[in-house]
């Protein structure tokens, strides 16, 4: 720090504008009071900017002013009214809330004075996004570009250049995400052929991190879409990825794309971060992709990868070192976990179920509709047979074998999760300290039987389960619309619904908190109780 200081402060100020990750910035103001003077207010509300659309003052303001525009890092186009949807999308990454300058903040107005919402129109949608690309081309340093919301419902006229053609000309950014909730392959995706120039989005060198969702089904006649471009580019030109998401949410049909192509050689040898929802692959292809992959920490795996022939996947003595986190279905946990030398850092496993019987074909084809049985009645599907689980008994085990897993977060196929289910896990991961279980509470619900068999957990700390929470358990029985409205509106939040607070005598203090997103000291609210064991 000495030395870093002993710099002129023309030079420490160069530095710190060269800076690209706003958290970076604060870091460094933060550190001292000298290198807190350097850091001008203007520095940090033009790095990071997350807004609508329709911001067309701001994007006026960055097109003529080179000094601002210079200091933009990180653009995040966010959707022009966000809802619960929106919130599933993002999941836990991102806030939902604007971040601008504070001159182009606007004022907060009460529900009552608000405005209704009008959708933007035709016209001004691509009137903002023409506003937004002459923007684009003023900003030289921007490293990530984000895109949560639909495209213009208008196509752009000829010769002009469309939002990923103009972000691609930069050269210089590094992430893209892109969340769509059109519910139909937009014309600027995938779909386009290679040669238009709205397929832009398929040539992107040199990205090290690639975030894709959407949803390519309107209605159930539509085509599978062909993904083989975007997989090419992924493959062919970013070799520097270290992230990694596409999730297709095919959803009508529950249709998946061979991620074969993916995982197959020579990879990506920085990659930390692998999210593939609504894909399939060999068991051969993921084995052999795993063990060429030591770096991954975080690992989210569709339920067909691999299928029907899972018992195929080994991992090698050694893979996957580094694993931290694994979301997967249980059978493909089942055959990662069955070598107690590979994945031995892993401590957190989601997605899982203790299911002791199941339709094998429902569970390899979940999501199909009552149209799409009719037509594929002769595939020779057995979809009334129910068989014992062919990998339960082998997940339990490999979960007894990894004994730093210390999170689970436990799914279950029926509409609530069994005690008994609890009381194996118990058995064979008494070390867990977190526990997340589903929504749906057992109906009755016994909460002292639920305590007993939760108490089997000796170092459990943190439980999300909104079962435990008596609004929640009250609500289906007319506790009102006011608190109905709040439920829907916390949504997620309220998983992380009940603190545990176990004494030096070992008693256990469940704490139901009408608010349980916090995990700082419980100062208990007069509604609130408490139950112990």
């Amino acid at each position: 720090m000495y030395h870093l200081l002993a710099l002129p402060p023309e030079l420490l100020e160069n530095i710190v504008a060269d800076v690209d990750r706003r958290e970076d910035v604060l870091s460094l103001a933060l550190s001292c009071r000298y290198l807190h003077s350097l850091v001008p207010p203007s520095l940090l509300q033009y790095r990071d900017i997350r807004c609508r659309l329709g911001k067309s003052a701001l994007w006026d303001h960055l097109a003529s002013d080179d000094l601002h525009a210079g200091l933009l890092r990180s653009l995040t186009i966010m959707p022009d009214r966000c809802g619960i949807s929106i919130d599933s999308g993002l999941r836990d990454n991102l806030p939902r809330e604007e971040r601008v300058p504070d001159e182009y903040r606007e004022p907060t107005s009460d529900e009552a004075t608000r405005e209704p919402y009008r959708k933007p129109g035709m016209w001004a949608t691509w009137q903002a996004e023409e506003r937004l690309i002459h923007t684009l081309k003023r900003l030289p340093n921007l490293r990530r570009f984000r895109w949560f919301r639909t495209p213009a419902d208008t196509v752009p006229n000829p010769g002009h250049s469309d939002v990923w053609e103009t972000v691609n000309a930069l050269g210089t950014v590094q992430e893209l995400h892109v969340l769509d909730f059109a519910g139909k392959w937009s014309p600027w995706m995938l779909l386009a052929p290679a040669g238009d120039p709205s397929s832009s989005l398929l040539f992107f060198p040199g990205l090290t991190s690639f975030n894709l969702k959407g949803y390519p089904f309107q209605g159930e006649e539509q085509r599978l879409p062909d993904a083989t471009p975007l997989l090419h580019m992924l493959v062919d030109n970013c070799p520097d990825l270290q992230s990694l998401t596409l999730d297709l949410g095919m959803e009508i049909y529950a249709r998946t794309v061979c991620a074969d192509l993916l995982l197959r050689p020579p990879g990506w040898p920085n990659l930390h971060t692998l999210y593939l929802d609504w894909f399939h692959c060999t068991s051969s292809t993921l084995s052999t992709f795993l063990a060429s992959h030591p770096s991954l920490k975080d690992i989210r795996l569709s339920r067909k990868m691999p299928g029907y022939d899972w018992t195929n996947v080994v991992l090698q003595d050694g893979a996957l070192p580094n694993l931290r986190r694994l979301e997967c279905s249980s059978h493909t946990a089942a055959a990662l976990l069955k070598n107690p030398r590979a994945a031995n850092g892993l401590v957190s496993l989601r997605g899982v179920n203790l299911e002791d019987e199941l339709i094998v074909d429902k569970y390899f084809n979940p999501g199909r509709s009552d149209a799409w049985w009719i037509v594929h009645t002769n595939d020779r599907l057995d979809l009334k047979t129910w068989r014992a689980s062919p990998w339960k008994a082998q997940l339990l085990e490999g979960i007894r074998l990894h004994p730093l897993i210390t999170s689970v977060w436990l799914g279950t196929a029926s509409s609530n999760v069994p005690k008994t289910h609890v009381m194996e896990l118990a058995t064979v991961a008494p070390q867990i300290t977190e526990l997340s279980l589903p929504h749906d509470p057992p109906n009755p619900l016994d909460e002292s039987e639920w305590i007993d068999t939760l108490s089997h957990f000796p170092n459990l700390k943190y439980l999300r389960w909104c079962a435990l929470i008596p609004l929640i358990r009250t609500f289906g029985h007319g506790r009102g619309r006011r608190e109905a409205e709040q439920i829907c509106a916390v949504d997620d939040s309220w998983r992380m619904a009940v603190i545990i607070d176990r004494n030096e005598d070992g008693q256990i203090k469940w704490v139901f908190r009408r608010k349980g997103d916090s995990l700082e000291h419980v100062l208990l609210e007069p509604d609130e109780t408490i139950y112990t064991a």
